[in-house]
């Protein structure tokens, strides 16, 4: 707790290469995001997603991977 109190002093303050480190403490964030949101989007779209799975379940996308993929689904 003390650490984090320490860090927003100084980063409040004006220092030469705060912008640097602001930019390097922050990029973590954005690289943890963007992965997690491509996780759920090839969890939900990808071949065996959800979306597919259920589209097959009601028999709407049955034909059209029957054609592409000459699976028989029986």
């Amino acid at each position: 707790m003390s650490f984090a109190l320490l860090l927003a002093v100084l980063f409040n303050q004006k220092h030469k290469f705060v912008g640097i480190y602001r930019t390097i403490f922050y990029i973590p964030s954005l690289i943890g995001g963007s992965v997690a949101v491509s996780v759920v989007w090839r969890q939900l779209f990808g071949y065996n997603g959800a979306l597919n799975d259920i589209l097959i379940s009601m028999g709407i996308l049955r034909e059209i991977l029957g054609r592409i993929l000459k699976i028989n689904y029986t």
